[in-house]
């Protein structure tokens, strides 16, 4: 599962053989206890994925990493991203998976509104290099000096930043904060989404400008013939 480099690699001489990496982004993206992928978008794409003649393989490749892969294999597809105007040119954005609502939580007992003003510099939120959380938190209004940027780390981790006041807020989905209340035994109380910051987004599966074309249209056939049965 985690020699996605060498599988990548190898699909360099097979038209018809692809991967799929993605970081892991719970309920959309996760690993179960035998080590495999799976989570709503996983099965979305396996379902698209399915009716074609292509050999495709899930793998999880650490966000960065995936940047830097993404441009250098002709047959590897990274999801899920979201589409921003910064990043329309850099990739070929094959498939709409899902739109998202995104929110600020933080931790209930710390908190003496759910309405606050982020941009006066006096609370932090932390998330992921080059990851679209970085850029909703500066929409939010975070100061630059407020954003605690980690090179790589689990959602679960930032999680924990907030629920052990090393940082005052997380940007999370509706989806993803249910699925962690759940995992981490949180009580529903403890995290809490302020009111006033809402992000919209659309995530797409991906690939490179030096992505096949055919490939491209092998799946946009599958996406179009099921908008059609349905």
């Amino acid at each position: 599962m985690l020699s996605n480099l060498a599988f990548a690699a190898e699909t360099q001489n097979s038209n018809n053989d692809i991967i799929i990496g993605s970081e892991l982004n719970p309920p959309f993206v996760y690993m179960n206890e035998q080590g495999n992928m799976v989570g709503t978008l996983v099965d979305k794409l396996d379902s698209i994925l399915r009716p074609t003649n292509l050999h495709y393989k899930f793998n999880y490749i650490p966000w960065k990493r995936g940047l830097e892969e993404i441009n250098k294999k002709r047959n590897l597809f990274i999801f899920p991203m979201t589409r921003t105007t910064e990043r329309e040119h850099l990739y070929k954005w094959l498939v709409p998976l899902h739109t998202i609502n995104y929110g600020l939580y933080g931790l209930n007992s710390k908190l003496s509104s759910l309405t606050i003003d982020v941009s006066s510099g006096n609370f932090t939120v932390s998330c992921v290099a080059k990851t679209v959380m970085c850029n909703i938190a500066k929409e939010f209004g975070f100061p630059d000096s407020s954003i605690i940027v980690m090179s790589s780390a689990s959602i679960n981790h930032g999680i924990k930043l907030v629920l052990r006041e090393r940082v005052d807020f997380i940007i999370l989905s509706k989806e993803g904060i249910n699925y962690f209340r759940s995992t981490l035994d949180n009580p529903k109380s403890k995290l809490i989404k302020i009111n006033n910051y809402k992000y919209k987004a659309v995530e797409y599966l991906v690939g490179s400008h030096k992505t096949d074309d055919t490939l491209i249209k092998k799946i946009r056939d599958s996406v179009k013939h099921q908008e059609q049965s349905n």
